[in-house]
């Protein structure tokens, strides 16, 4: 799969969030530190008002979004021309309160312990 299709949808991705906290939107995140390009793209993000710290361990290899503490996607899809063409991959929207609360409780631990460098 050329690189520039992978880059593509990591483009995608990161300018959707760059625009997101540009308006005002609290943008979180947490990424693996050792995978190519995500210093890069997190330093995107950090630039424009959102704020991405490194978990080393454990590995960061979950795939999770909240949205306005209620909404909770939860997948195994990768940012990759290969994982999004490819792949056989699986993804979950839900809108209930008890996932979205445990997510976020969940999301907080493994924020306190990320660093802001990689």
């Amino acid at each position: 799969m050329p690189i520039s299709r992978n880059l593509r949808y990591q483009s995608l991705c990161v300018n959707a969030l760059v625009a997101a906290a540009q308006r005002g939107v609290e943008i979180r995140g947490l990424i693996a530190n050792n995978i190519a390009g995500n210093a890069a793209s997190a330093g995107k993000i950090n630039a424009a008002g959102g704020q991405v710290r490194y978990l080393a361990n454990p590995y960061e290899h979950a795939k999770a979004a909240i949205a306005d503490s209620r909404i909770v996607y939860i997948g195994s899809i990768n940012y990759t021309a290969t994982s999004m063409d490819k792949n056989r991959e699986l993804g979950i929207i839900t809108w209930q309160s008890d996932i979205a609360s445990q997510m976020e409780s969940a999301f907080t631990r493994f924020w306190t312990q990320a660093s802001v460098t990689p």
